[in-house]
């Protein structure tokens, strides 16, 4: 049969004669939602400007952050220090550009670490379900009894202070948590109809999971991962704080917010800025975490 010609037709072919027409994707689509999201695009930015603070701290930052100048040691924020300096003379703008480095980093490996680990157990017990799911979320369960920062406290406290150390903290503290919300996204889409498309047509397993769920699974997951860096960037201030995270003098927010405790009357500057950077940081990344959140999924808006 004959396509018919109408006048709506050929005003269109007209129109968009020798165009090419542009195929969305749900990334596309998610770009475009986001980028109407200006709060979410705010936690980006800040995001960036921490990331490029982290990478060209060598040029940004005008001293070395163990560099100790104790003529100039307490004073207030000046043209020569602009955070001021601390009890030993040391630049605190530096310490906490510096410290950019160490709390991006060192959390994207927990995030990695934790998703190697509590994010595989949560895929498999979504996908297999029954006693292999029973005894992966009880398992899990044992460790979600103890609250998070007490049982990083007290992983630090049995293996010492420390990079390695503080990692495996996190990494156990938080594996419960994920595993969880990875097993929820398997199950979302484990009855799907291309899954069970793939499953008629002898698919086999672990080519299911890696070739067709996760990457179904990706966009829950990547919010999952931008919450959890602003969540493991505070425990990992927290933990140095309180004196079982890392070791001086590593620019560590948590650890310059703990040296400057001591003098918090006399010197509030001490303790304003790396609180601040903390802060902000966190919040970016949650106010990114909600914007993912309704671009991939508008409907939860």
């Amino acid at each position: 049969m004959a396509k018919r010609m109408t006048p709506a037709i050929a005003r269109f072919k007209k129109k968009h004669a020798g165009k090419t027409i542009q195929v969305s994707t749900p990334g596309k689509e998610a770009w475009r939602r986001l980028r109407r999201n200006r709060t979410a695009l705010l936690g980006l930015a800040i995001i960036l400007l921490m990331l490029i603070a982290a990478i060209f701290a060598g040029w940004i930052a005008p001293y070395e952050y163990q560099q100790q100048i104790y003529a100039d040691a307490y004073q207030t924020p000046n043209a020569r220090h602009l955070f001021g300096t601390d009890n030993f003379g040391r630049d605190l703008f530096s310490r906490c550009v510096y410290g950019a480095r160490y709390s991006l980093s060192l959390g994207l490996m927990c995030v990695i670490a934790s998703f190697l680990t509590g994010g595989m157990l949560g895929v498999i017990a979504g996908y297999f379900g029954g006693r292999v799911d029973n005894l992966i979320m009880r398992f899990m369960d044992m460790f979600q009894a103890i609250p998070q920062v007490m049982l990083a406290i007290s992983i630090t406290a049995a293996l010492g202070n420390g990079i390695p150390q503080m990692i495996t903290a996190i990494t156990v503290s938080t594996m419960p948590t994920i595993s969880k919300n990875c097993r929820a996204a398997i199950l979302n889409v484990k009855n799907a109809d291309y899954v069970e498309s793939s499953r008629a047509i002898g698919v086999g397993r672990w080519r299911m999971i890696f070739r067709h769920m996760i990457p179904n699974s990706v966009g829950v997951m990547v919010i999952f991962v931008v919450g959890l860096m602003g969540a493991t960037i505070n425990m990992m201030a927290s933990l140095s704080y309180l004196g079982v995270g890392l070791n001086p003098p590593t620019p560590e927010w948590g650890l310059i917010l703990s040296d400057g405790k001591g003098f918090f009357t006399a010197y509030p500057h001490m303790v304003l800025f790396p609180s601040l950077m903390i802060l902000f940081t966190i919040l970016a990344f949650n106010m990114l975490g909600d914007g993912l959140r309704d671009a991939f999924d508008p409907r939860l808006k």
